[in-house]
């Protein structure tokens, strides 16, 4: 997170970038990624060398009208361990993938003392479909949110990711999933490439994408 007043200062921006840089290479890694929507630093980061590698869009629709799963599929459910994702993508990768796991499943010590877990729904399992490999589905729903919606979110092999079969079938799971939580309206997550998938299920592209951006050293 880049913070540098209102409205941001590219200046400190840059130097608050190239600090980071610094840091990164000295832990031994070769690039630093960034997602400037959310974490600032989008008025330089093109300028310091950094290339889009990852576009994430907002779509939703009416849960009860997405089409239910062709194929049949078992579900395990997640007890929080974050390592039981492994070797998964998260197609929500507004966040890094492991801060976005713990936040939604109200891990961090703060959730527990504001009682968010008593506030908050969550359905968190691993699936197996009949074909193809196995997924990971976390759908929540915030009881201070009016209207309610289920906030989904998708976990795929990435081999699978531009494979449109597959791609549909997991989301078709992940909405039938999310009715879980009775609610109208769900919302979910994905690539730009998943968008004519996403419309042949009912849901339609809410917010233009977020991307994250990539400095190599």
């Amino acid at each position: 997170m880049l913070e540098s007043g209102s409205p941001p200062n590219s200046d400190v921006e840059r130097e608050l970038l190239q600090g980071a840089a610094t840091r990164v290479r000295k832990r031994g890694y070769g690039a630093l990624d960034l997602s400037p929507r959310y974490s600032g630093g989008e008025t330089v980061a093109e300028r310091q060398g950094f290339a889009a590698i990852w576009d994430t869009c907002t779509f939703s629709g009416d849960a009860a009208k997405v089409p239910k799963p062709k194929e049949e599929f078992t579900t395990r459910f997640l007890a929080g361990e974050y390592g039981a994702l492994q070797g998964l993508l998260l197609l929500n990768h507004r966040e890094p993938a492991r801060w976005r796991f713990e936040t939604l499943a109200a891990l961090w010590p703060a959730a527990e003392v504001a009682g968010l877990q008593d506030a908050m729904k969550l359905v968190a399992v691993a699936v197996q479909p009949a074909d193809g490999a196995g997924l990971a589905i976390m759908a929540a729903r915030r009881e201070w949110l009016d209207p309610s919606v289920a906030e989904v979110d998708v976990w795929i092999h990435p081999a699978e990711l531009n494979q449109a079969a597959r791609v549909e079938s997991a989301f078709a799971i992940a909405a039938e999933i999310a009715r879980r939580l009775g609610t109208q309206r769900v919302e979910t997550y994905g690539p730009p490439s998943a968008e004519t998938t996403l419309k042949g299920l009912g849901l339609r592209v809410e917010k233009t994408a977020a991307p994250w951006l990539r400095w190599t050293f």
